[in-house]
């Protein structure tokens, strides 16, 4: 009878463990894309709708089609991808492309770009303003002018490198293992 007791109890820690470190990622995954929707510019929606979420084997992608941004979901782990992938489960990436070719590093300020006005107005506040360099969110509080910054200047950089995501990724892991106990 012990025995049995022993095995169910593996067997249960085997598929808690399994759970934690299989939803834990995704969903870090999945609220760092709405944690960058959120805080990235929107104009037509092209951009917040072109985030994509890779594991090994599978990509997830946006419609990358006009509108609010959508939420994204992540895709299930595959056990070898489980057991044998280093700690990094999922990547995260912009495929945003438009009329003048691609434009993911212009929106999240890595890379200068030319921007036009594509002739609606921008589904999220604007700031205006005369823009300083090619950068897309170089454009100075109180200037006048005819640009316009759906976010603020280095939203990307701040968000990455700033401790948000890694705070982001924290508190995905410690609800998830609130979520098992």
């Amino acid at each position: 009878m012990a025995r049995n007791e022993v095995d169910r109890f593996l067997g249960n820690l085997d598929r808690l463990a399994t759970s934690f470190f299989s939803r834990a990622p995704a969903a870090a995954a999945e609220k760092a894309v709405a944690d960058l929707q959120k805080r990235g510019p929107v104009w037509t929606g092209r951009f917040s709708n072109s985030w994509q979420i890779a594991s090994g084997s599978r990509v997830v992608s946006g419609s990358g089609q006009p509108g609010w941004p959508q939420k994204l979901s992540s895709p299930l782990l595959s056990g070898r991808e489980l057991v044998g992938q280093p700690v990094v489960k999922y990547t995260i990436s912009n495929f945003a492309n438009g009329p003048q070719g691609p434009y993911a590093l212009q929106a999240m300020d890595l890379a200068e770009g030319n921007f036009i006005n594509p002739g609606t107005p921008p589904l999220k506040e604007a700031r205006y303003g005369t823009r300083i360099s090619g950068i897309r969110g170089d454009i100075p509080t109180g200037t006048k002018g005819p640009n316009r910054s759906t976010a603020p200047l280095n939203w990307f950089n701040d968000y990455v490198q700033g401790g948000y995501l890694d705070r982001t990724v924290r508190v995905s892991f410690d609800q998830a293992l609130r979520g098992i106990l």
